[in-house]
């Protein structure tokens, strides 16, 4: 129970979500085949799920990273940003500077002072 009430709160903190036990199930196992090293897998079990959260956005954005996608990466780190935006600052940096668009990754270095 309270393994579900953390993930609810990763998931959307600023509002009350309902996840269906099962996407609940696949979120956590999406975050430890990502753990693992094992993004291919972590994106399998993500695309499964329904409800996309910004915890969900966040860590399909992390198997993007990881497989070096950064367009794909960026767009999901966007959509998560409301939501995690200390976390997602660094890693957008970081993507736009591998996509060579140097004024966001500026935007975003100056975000994380």
């Amino acid at each position: 129970m309270r393994l579900r009430l953390l993930l609810l709160a990763q998931a959307e903190p600023e509002t009350e979500i309902q996840l269906h036990n099962d996407d609940i199930a696949l979120l956590i196992r999406a975050k430890t085949a990502l753990a693992a090293g094992n993004p291919a897998r972590s994106a399998q079990l993500l695309d499964a799920v329904e409800e996309r959260t910004y915890h969900w956005h966040y860590l399909r954005g992390e198997t993007y990273f990881l497989e070096r996608n950064y367009a794909c990466a960026a767009d999901c780190y966007q959509q998560a940003e409301p939501a995690y935006p200390k976390e997602t600052a660094p890693k957008l940096e970081h993507c736009y500077r591998e996509l060579n668009d140097y004024k966001h990754a500026y935007e975003y270095a100056c975000k994380q002072k």
